[in-house]
């Protein structure tokens, strides 16, 4: 008898650890130009996953994306926000999404105006 709780409290206990770690990647979700804003997410299972993320990785990647903009650096602008993203026929969550919004800083470039002044049509060349 003590032998198979023994082996039931190792099988509980490794159960517990069954869930994958797993890491999660930042990628841009969305963004803003005109607003300097850049939205990074990742998604995650949260039944089957529990995700390491990096907030150095995501400031890496906010950073590159506002400076493909003309903007030297980005910052965390406000909180992590999590929500479900798809659920199953019961309702119940399989899909969560993590978004972040990020601030570039710096002047990015400007855009150029665009040009909407009519083009002359080229003459026929006399041969």
């Amino acid at each position: 008898m003590r032998t198979i709780t023994l082996v039931l409290v190792l099988v509980a206990g490794l159960a517990g650890c069954a869930e994958p770690v797993r890491r999660a990647d930042w990628l841009p979700l969305t963004g803003s130009r005109a607003d300097a804003t850049m939205t990074l997410a990742y998604f995650y299972n949260p039944y089957l996953q529990k995700p390491l993320t990096s907030d150095e990785q995501a400031l890496e990647v906010a950073t590159q994306r506002c400076g493909a903009w003309g903007y030297s650096n980005a910052e965390p602008f406000g909180v992590v926000d999590e929500r479900c993203a798809e659920t199953d026929s019961k309702g119940v969550c399989e899909k969560k999404i993590v978004t972040r919004i990020y601030q570039c800083l710096g002047s990015g470039n400007s855009v150029p105006p665009i040009d909407n002044k009519p083009t002359k049509p080229n003459k026929p060349k006399a041969q």
